[in-house]
């Protein structure tokens, strides 16, 4: 006996589907079948951003009978060709982060109880769209995005450890939940500041206040969304009376938290957010680097130049060796040249000493006239 369509399953309808393409992950199918049963008898009003060749719509229609409005949003022209014989589909063609689509998709609701991000997936769309959407979301309602596995991609504006991927905006938002207990002054957008200031999206506080739980899957993030009110802690419920240890608790019943004051706590003072302070960081990285490197340069140029000064001085140091060689061998000659010229000397002094040039002095006399005459 074949199922009516509220009786079968997320996969099962996919499992049976002819229609228009539709591309889902098979977890996904798993974790919305849980996720949206309770919405299946519902008025519901949903959107989706990304629809591409449109069968999700057709499923979502046959899934939720019960459905008031199914908005598909895409950015890709030939989604204009999409055609639905259910009155409930809807389709705008556009950039779903501009207001002109934004207003487009009012005209089929003005808010929304399920919103399924399925775009681009990039973080700045997916981030811009959680910005601009989520304040549309029913109290009680669900914000999904989907295939944030693409967060950990550069070619989607993310990696693992990337402060201002779509998961690190996301991961963040579990701080805004606890707001409360920050033991700081500061308001919840502060935390969420650095992407305000890389995306230009920001929610107000109010909607801030209403983010009422964060749950990841595989590749999927779902956000609920409730009243301030039903998002605080509230009272500390103690009951029971026997205490075996800590029984002063039992006057603790009906208290509210108040968290300690967190002045003297440097990881829980504002600015700088980690990512800042990661991106001054590797700034002033980038410009060691670069410093390093022309330095590197500079010591390569005056090592070339120290080598040159030692080729230089070994040389110097070369001809002073052969100098000082010639110059021992000089002084050798001089010093012969000086014992000869002292012989010289003693020789003369010998024959100016002897008879005989005594006794031929008359005549070297009338030489010495002679060669003046």
């Amino acid at each position: 006996m074949n199922q009516g369509p509220a009786t079968q399953t997320l996969a099962d309808l996919y499992a049976s589907h002819r229609g228009k393409v539709s591309d889902k992950w098979t977890i996904y199918l798993k974790v919305y079948e849980e996720l949206f049963r309770p919405y299946r008898a519902s008025k519901l009003r949903l959107l989706e951003i990304g629809i591409q060749n449109g069968g999700s719509l057709e499923i979502w229609s046959r899934y939720f009978e019960s459905a008031a409005v199914l908005v598909g949003c895409d950015i890709n022209v030939a989604c204009t060709q999409l055609r639905y014989d259910d009155p409930r589909v809807h389709v705008v063609v556009g950039d779903a982060n501009t207001d002109h689509a934004e207003r487009a998709i009012a005209v089929y609701a003005e808010r929304f109880d399920l919103i399924i991000d399925d775009g681009s997936h990039r973080s700045s769309d997916i981030i811009r769209s959680f910005v601009r959407y989520f304040p549309r979301l029913e109290q009680g309602g669900i914000f999904v995005v989907e295939d944030l596995h693409c967060s950990y991609w550069q070619e989607f504006e993310g990696g693992l450890v990337d402060p201002w991927s779509s998961v690190s905006f996301l991961k963040r938002l579990a701080d805004v939940i606890n707001h409360e207990h920050w033991g700081k002054p500061y308001r919840r957008a502060e935390v969420l500041r650095s992407f305000e200031s890389r995306y230009g999206a920001a929610l107000d506080e109010e909607s801030l206040a209403q983010i009422h739980s964060i749950e990841f899957y595989n590749s999927v993030c779902v956000i609920r969304k409730r009243a301030r009110e039903d998002n605080e802690l509230g009272p500390r419920v103690v009951v029971g009376t026997d205490a075996i240890t800590a029984a002063q608790l039992m006057a603790q019943h009906g208290a509210l938290a108040v968290a300690d004051a967190q002045n003297a706590n440097a990881w829980s003072v504002l600015p700088p957010l980690p990512e800042d302070e990661l991106l001054e960081l590797r700034s002033r990285q980038k410009d060691w680097l670069q410093t390093e490197a022309e330095l590197r340069v500079e010591l390569e140029q005056l090592d070339a130049r120290v080598g040159t000064k030692d080729q230089q001085l070994n040389h110097c140091q070369q001809e002073l060796q052969l100098t000082q060689q010639q110059l021992r061998t000089t002084q050798t000659l001089v010093e012969e040249c000086n014992g000869q010229l002292v012989a010289l000397k003693d020789e003369v002094r010998a024959i100016r000493a002897s008879a005989s040039w005594r006794v031929t002095l008359p005549m070297r006399k009338l030489a010495d006239f002679l060669r003046r005459g």
